[in-house]
């Protein structure tokens, strides 16, 4: 019984012989008889749902598919039960009511591990009862621009926890991509170069100034796109950096005139990387 392959993270496939667990990849004598124990987890699943467990090994009849099917009725009917807010733009925190129900009094007690573009207000609960409330509020500002996925587990003062997911798009007026710029892994004595976009759009843009600051003999330049509303930024990194990890800032300034208006705008993009050592 080499290993196996759940095609949902909510299974937990486990050996059993005897009744004691026993390691994937154990040797089992012939006329060994034991249990394969698959653990569901069913928070966040609602309706019916399908998954299957590979089961790899040596022997007749390997390898061993397992199918686990169900039909899930949660405990806690979440109204919506996916909250899905579409487009944010600005900066301005966006805040949603949550209902809940169950069949018996319960009281929702604290959110585990926040994201940290989320809050959740009303909790916990003031009283146990079969409905209760909270507010979600989305926080956009600092957040990249595009699609946002999160799932807000939620502990109860019962035997089961509940999940929220979460869904928005990040759009503004003024943009940059990437907001973090992850470089990966560098040869030694190679020289890196990548490009950072940016943009508006409404008004025009002016007077870019862009330079990076925490990486040692660094270059950016800055080209416009499209007339003065998208420029890219291009970066070179020099050959001669040392082993290990790297990071820095690209700091981006420029004038934006929006209705007649000008302002300064002014962001930085984290620079992540790691120079692998010399063999």
């Amino acid at each position: 019984m080499e290993k196996v392959e759940a095609s949902c993270g909510c299974l937990n496939p486990r050996l059993l012989v005897n009744g004691d667990i026993r390691p994937w990849g154990a040797t089992l004598a012939p006329g060994t008889r034991g249990t394969i124990q698959v653990d569901w987890d069913t928070a966040g699943i609602q309706g019916e749902k399908n998954s299957s467990v590979q089961v790899f090994g040596t022997g007749p009849g390997m390898p061993l598919s397992l199918t686990i099917s169900g039909q899930v009725t949660p405990w806690f009917q979440l109204l919506p039960r996916t909250l899905r807010v579409g487009q944010l733009t600005g900066d301005e925190p966006a805040e949603f009511l949550i209902s809940v129900t169950a069949p018996e009094p319960f009281r929702i007690l604290n959110l585990a591990g926040p994201p940290q573009s989320i809050r959740v207000h009303g909790l916990p609960s003031a009283s146990a009862a079969t409905r209760q409330t909270f507010r979600v509020v989305i926080q956009p500002a600092g957040t990249e621009e595009g699609t946002h996925r999160e799932f807000l587990r939620l502990q109860t003062d019962g035997p089961y926890p509940m999940v929220l997911p979460v869904a928005w798009e990040r759009t503004a007026d003024f943009w940059v991509q990437p907001g973090k710029l992850l470089l990966g892994v560098l040869e030694p004595g190679m020289v890196a170069q990548t490009t950072v976009d940016f943009g508006a759009r409404v008004g025009e843009l002016s007077n870019p100034k862009v330079w990076i600051e925490g990486i040692s003999d660094a270059t950016a330049d800055c080209v416009t796109l499209g007339g003065k509303s998208h420029y890219r930024i291009r970066l070179g990194l020099p050959k001669n950096l040392e082993s290990g990890p790297i990071s820095g800032f690209l700091h981006i300034h420029v004038t934006w005139t929006l209705k007649g208006v000008a302002r300064k705008v002014e962001k930085e993009v984290r620079i992540f990387g790691l120079v692998r050592k010399h063999s």
